[in-house]
């Protein structure tokens, strides 16, 4: 199961109630509107800080993403995937992730931002958000920052369809 869709369902069994939606926000990748249906926010908040996850609270929604030492487990526990065949559909994304995977990175080194962008655009299945993916490479590359071979395997995972 892809590790986004593991994190949204651990987030709903701590949640009393309200939906947990994908953010189209940069920042976070859940939103949820738990806040607003009940009294106890602190103590969800709590239960979703001890898992693990970090929350920020705004106009009665709760803005939710992995914490950094979250990511850090989810790096660790990942098993590399080949290359699948590179088709005419899937080229553009086939050598994003080649260039993604193609160095070892330490984790610490790895931009959450743009693993953020991966999870989300892939559990969007948003071929728009993904199709930007090679100008965020660039960009990287251009100011001489590390990639991030867990963004690529997030990428391979979704074309292999795992």
């Amino acid at each position: 199961m892809h590790i986004g869709e593991l994190w949204r369902n651990e987030i709903k069994a701590l949640l009393p109630c309200g939906f947990v939606k994908i953010s189209r926000e940069g920042a976070f990748l859940f939103v949820s509107d738990y806040p607003k249906r009940t009294d106890d926010t602190e103590k969800v908040h709590a239960a979703l800080e001890k898992a693990g996850f970090l929350v920020k609270l705004e106009k009665g929604m709760a803005y939710l993403d992995a914490a950094p030492e979250k990511y850090r487990q989810a790096w660790e526990e990942m098993k590399p995937l080949p290359l699948p065949v590179m088709t005419e559909e899937n080229a553009r994304l086939f050598y994003a992730a080649r260039l993604l995977t193609e160095k070892a990175v330490s984790f610490d080194q790895q931009p959450l931002q743009l693993i953020r962008h991966v999870l989300r655009c892939t559990m969007l299945h948003d071929r728009e958000g993904l199709g930007r993916l090679p100008g965020m490479i660039a960009l990287q590359k251009r100011n001489k920052q590390p990639l991030s071979p867990m963004a690529g395997n997030i990428l391979l995972q979704y074309l292999w369809g795992k």
